[in-house]
């Protein structure tokens, strides 16, 4: 397949490009307003479910309360932790697709304003593979992004879940 630049087809992705990185921000700031959110969220239920088991617990020593609060913390910085590396994978990812749609809208307006109108195949294989790879980003990471964080959730949940128990396990024997 032979691709090369002619007008209508740096027209098209001089309009289609800047579109899909206006819907990539839009996306970023969501999916970053969501992480925030769900790990403020997170960290509120770990300190909750510790205050309940202060409240509730009358006969666990002061000593067991504070080895569970060192566990809550430890599961509460594990979970910051991993969505902080979840984070910083989406945003090279989303850098890089921004970068390379800035460069194709460039290419493009750049192609158009000198009129020479040579076909240089080159700028048109990469116009079309930066759009190409731009929709797909655009498409499937939020996707992506959902089911991360909610791996990084259940697998959170669960090791509070066995903490807790263990931590309760340990305060009842004599």
């Amino acid at each position: 397949m032979s691709m090369k630049m002619t007008e209508p087809y740096a027209t098209t992705i001089a309009a289609v490009a800047p579109v899909l990185l206006l819907v990539a921000v839009v996306e970023v700031q969501q999916i970053t307003q969501r992480t925030r959110q769900d790990s403020a969220a997170m960290t509120a239920a770990y300190r909750d479910a510790a205050a309940k088991l202060r409240a509730r617990e009358a006969g666990v020593s002061p000593g067991e309360l504070q080895e569970i609060r060192a566990r809550v913390q430890q599961l509460e910085s594990e979970h910051n932790a991993g969505l902080q590396g979840f984070a910083r994978v989406l945003y090279y990812v989303w850098a890089f697709t921004a970068t390379a749609l800035v460069a194709v809208v460039s290419l493009a307006l750049t192609w158009l304003g000198r009129g020479s109108g040579d076909a240089d195949p080159f700028m048109a294989w990469f116009c079309f593979s930066a759009l190409l790879w731009g929709t797909f980003v655009v498409v499937n990471m939020p996707v992506v992004a959902w089911i991360a964080q909610s791996r990084q959730e259940i697998k959170s949940a669960e090791a509070y879940g066995r903490a807790r128990d263990r931590a309760l396990s340990e305060a009842q024997e004599p």
